[in-house]
């Protein structure tokens, strides 16, 4: 047997086809050192102007990419033939993958993965390979035409739990990041992909969706459609389109009834019209006239469990949601100094906001409210918004006196309460324990039924 070495000398030697018979009995034989005897038979059969076999060019990859040296991986398999890469299709893809990646070249690896993905489509061979999903994972998450791709995947394997995701994701893409041009192309690509497969159940209405939101109503059968879609979207932003393509086709009246249906959502978020509908905005900022004389504190909330959910749980536990402060936050600020706007919109605002978790915004409608309200009712309202701002801010001593101040104009026992309770939760985050179970025990002198008081109170 010929020793590496003395190959090595062979070729440099140029006796390019005794190294070659050399290494092929070799290979047949001896396993031990076969990475760099492929290395030295391509390299012998490249010398003599002679064809490598696909199979050992395919291994001797395998070598280049154990040894790092992924640039000659790429050259190796990017010299390929159609036909030769189909012969070897998923382990040819997954050595470029590998090498494409760990040479940082993302615009390669982006046409790659496209033409994975076409060619699984195809040939009827859906599968997605772990490796060509973490790739896409790592760069190209948000990726609308690699999504669309993946969504016909779905189709032809009838995964339509995936298939509604992705839908849905794609058709938000179009309104919340649309091109120069507009979301209404990418909206037809979507209808196109899901008029791939008939039988597709409720995916026949985000089609629709999709084709009347690019093309407009195209005969009296695409009004029971919009109904249909009134019907069976639940989900808040599928809702915000529904209403957003009604408003787009002049359809007013309906509009305003619709955005009341949007109101009652537990996702409902003002800052989402804001940022994304602005056209909208005014559906939710006309709130019905009210007689404010006769309404009570507890407008936002049905005795003392509402004031937990807002600061907390239903159980009375911890707050460990962390504040993040969101990015637009001085847009909204701005928006709220420059803006008219009467107590009953801020108040409207001031809740929107803080179920989006912008307790600054939140706290600036509460001071408005305080600085425009015209008798104790009114202040009430405001103050009990700045409390659940503060207490979302972890600002606790601004939160107590709030509550002291609050108590001072409190009317009705549900009034002095829901500040009480405030006081008490404010005290416990600032680790007052002995003032805040004071607090607690007054509360159930007062109603020994106040259920959250008893809680707090047991765990202190």
């Amino acid at each position: 047997m010929e020793s590496i070495s003395h190959l090595r000398q062979m070729m440099a030697e140029q006796k390019f086809f005794e190294v070659q018979r050399a290494v092929e009995l070799q290979l047949t034989v001896n396993s031990g050192a076969r990475g760099e005897l492929i290395g030295l038979y391509v390299e012998s059969l490249k010398a003599q102007s002679k064809n490598v076999p696909l199979e050992i060019l395919i291994e001797f990859a395998q070598v280049e990419s154990q040894n790092n040296n992924h640039d000659a991986v790429i050259s190796l398999l990017s010299d390929f033939n159609v036909q030769e890469i189909n012969k070897n299709f998923k382990l040819i893809n997954q050595l470029l993958f590998n090498a494409l990646d760990i040479k940082g070249r993302v615009s390669e690896l982006y046409q790659l993965i496209s033409e994975f993905l076409l060619h699984q489509y195809e040939t009827r061979n859906p599968s997605i390979p772990d490796f060509v999903a973490k790739a896409i994972a790592k760069y190209f998450k948000h990726d609308f035409y690699l999504k669309l791709k993946i969504l016909a995947i779905s189709l032809m394997l009838q995964d339509l739990k995936k298939a509604y995701s992705l839908t849905e994701e794609l058709i938000y893409d179009c309104f919340e990041h649309p091109s120069p041009k507009g979301g209404s192309g990418k909206l037809k690509l979507i209808e196109e992909v899901l008029k791939t497969e008939t039988a597709m159940g409720p995916l026949e209405i985000y089609q629709s969706l999709c084709r009347i939101s690019s093309s407009g109503i195209d005969d009296k059968g695409d009004y029971k459609r919009l109904v249909e879609m009134v019907i069976y979207f639940d989900d808040f932003k599928m809702q915000t389109l529904v209403l957003n393509l009604m408003h787009q086709l002049g359809l007013f009246q309906e509009s305003e009834l619709y955005a009341e249906v949007l109101k009652k959502n537990r996702r409902y978020s003002f800052v989402y019209f804001d940022k994304y509908f602005p056209s909208l905005k005014k559906y939710f900022l006309k709130i019905p006239a009210q007689n404010i004389a006769e309404e009570k504190t507890e407008f936002l909330i049905q005795k003392e469990e509402r004031l937990d959910s807002l600061i907390g749980n239903e159980r009375g536990q911890e707050i460990t949601r962390e504040y993040v402060e969101k990015e637009d936050v001085n847009s909204y600020l701005q928006f709220l100094k420059y803006q008219d706007l009467d107590v009953n919109q801020l108040c409207d605002l001031a809740t929107s906001f803080l179920q989006s978790e912008m307790p600054i915004v939140a706290l600036k409608a509460s001071e408005l409210i305080i600085e425009k309200c015209t008798g104790d009712k009114i202040f009430l309202k405001g103050a009990y918004l700045k409390l659940t701002s503060l207490l979302q801010m972890k600002d606790y001593r601004a939160a107590l006196d709030i509550c002291l101040l609050a108590l001072s104009k409190a009317q009705t026992q549900n009034d002095v309460l829901s500040f009480m309770y405030g006081q008490a939760e404010a005290l416990t985050r600032l680790h007052m324990h002995k003032e805040a179970r004071l607090v607690l025990s007054r509360i159930l002198s007062i109603d020994s039924d106040y259920r959250l008081a008893k809680e707090r109170l047991d765990k202190l």
